[in-house]
């Protein structure tokens, strides 16, 4: 039995189930900033996902955040 291969355009975007092409998924775009002080002993750190503000799934199937971020702040003992 031949198989059979589907391919989506970018025109075919808008439709329902464009999506569920394994070569066209919504991207997940992150980015994040890192600073030491006191010769690297505290370390903050910043980090925003999903800049694009995307409907993005898991691969379970279920809804991840939307737009997101995060501070952090690390002492390191020495």
């Amino acid at each position: 039995e031949p198989s059979v291969h589907k391919a989506v355009f970018y025109s075919d975007i808008g439709r329902e189930g464009a999506w569920n092409s394994p070569f066209l998924k919504p991207a997940l775009f992150k980015i994040g900033i890192e600073h030491s002080f006191m010769n690297g002993r505290f370390i903050i750190s910043a980090r925003m996902n999903n800049l694009t503000d995307a409907r993005m799934m898991s691969e379970f199937n279920r809804p991840l955040p939307g737009r997101n971020w995060g501070v952090r702040l690390r002492y390191v003992l020495k």
